[in-house]
């Protein structure tokens, strides 16, 4: 059954107009209950596919997966060193797999047929975080700063207009809501597909800020 959107669109929109298909989200694999964690659990979250499955095109990706990694694997972590971060495993040998995420993250990017309109990522991840992984320096000693996962930075750097949100941003139905239908009208900025001003004017959208200002308003 998809999400009623009737307490935030006006009566009688048609949300499957604004834009021609379905906003693509990508999301990261744990949260949609695949196995792909360090330790071989996940964690779902269940309002990913309860509200916001029926009207998005939803893209699951794990980047430590991705770049061969294995399931389960020895956890890695952000290392702040005077050349910028990189990604090595906790334990011995210590091995730093910074090339080989990054090498995933290009391949990744090179096979995707059109952008992302927002991402989900998972939380303190060193690979999926977005300024909330624990940093680290070379003895492995947490710092006091956060940091953003090398698959994050890379969708900040790549996709720079996609909102990126953890899970705790679409924890329930109103946030799922609300990332729906600006979505919709994001895409169809994009796209160049204009929209009723009644209707951006009902929703107290800005194409200034598009979908983050109108997510986080």
């Amino acid at each position: 059954m998809k999400t009623d959107l009737s307490n935030i669109l006006p009566e009688g929109t048609d949300l499957k107009r604004i834009c021609d298909g379905k906003p693509r989200v990508i999301i990261s694999s744990c949260l949609l209950g695949q196995t792909v964690r360090y330790d071989g659990g996940h964690k779902l979250l269940p309002t990913i596919g309860q509200f916001l499955s029926p009207w998005l095109e939803i893209v699951g990706h794990c980047p430590e997966v991705a770049a061969g990694l294995g399931t389960p694997r020895p956890p890695i972590q952000l290392i702040q060193t005077e050349r910028g971060l990189t990604v090595r495993q906790v334990s011995p040998p210590y091995t730093d797999v910074t090339d080989v995420l990054r090498q995933a993250n290009m391949d990744w990017q090179q096979r995707q047929h059109r952008s992302p309109v927002a991402a989900i990522l998972k939380a303190r991840s060193p690979s999926c975080g977005t300024g909330s992984s624990p940093l680290h320096n070379d003895r492995g000693e947490e710092l006091p700063d956060m940091g953003s996962g090398i698959f994050s930075a890379h969708l900040q750097q790549h996709f720079p207009d996609a909102l990126i949100l953890d899970e705790s941003s679409v924890a329930s139905r109103v946030q799922c809501q609300k990332l729906i239908v600006g979505c919709y009208l994001q895409q169809a900025a994009n796209h160049g597909q204009p929209v009723a001003d009644s209707l951006k004017q009902h929703l107290k959208w800005q194409d200034a800020t598009g979908l983050q200002g109108f997510f986080k308003a």
